[in-house]
């Protein structure tokens, strides 16, 4: 697994830290999942066998991205205009234009849906 720094500060409160620290594990394995800038369609052989599964979507966007439209957010929000690749055991990605919507809690993504294409964790009136 990649190093990856986020802003999340620790503090001194025993509870704090852990709820903290259980935040922090949530959003890399969200961003370990989902995130790939720099994927290609042909990249879903390798991305699949690390994340586990037969289907996963990937959004190629940079985790910068993610980590400022979550900010401070409890709550669903929209990142527009993004790639994604869809990923398949042993076939090739597809590649779509999508509007996703991702569900934020505390600040950390902890997951995503393409509008309209999950209605119980894209609400309409996000």
């Amino acid at each position: 697994m990649k190093t990856v720094l986020c802003s999340f500060k620790i503090y001194k409160k025993e509870n704090t830290e852990i709820l903290l620290k259980a935040a922090f594990s949530a959003a890399l394995d969200f961003y370990d999942k989902h995130v790939a800038p720099n994927m290609g369609i042909n990249d879903c052989k390798d991305k699949l066998q690390r994340v586990g599964g037969d289907f996963n979507t990937f959004i190629l966007t940079h985790r910068k991205t993610v980590e400022k439209l979550c900010r401070n957010v409890n709550g669903m929000r929209k990142l527009r205009d993004v790639n994604i690749i869809d990923c398949k055991v042993n076939k090739v990605g597809e590649l779509y234009g999508a509007v996703v919507t991702i569900k934020c809690e505390n600040g950390i993504p902890v997951n995503y849906c393409r509008s309209g294409s999950f209605s119980h964790c894209c609400p309409s009136t996000v």
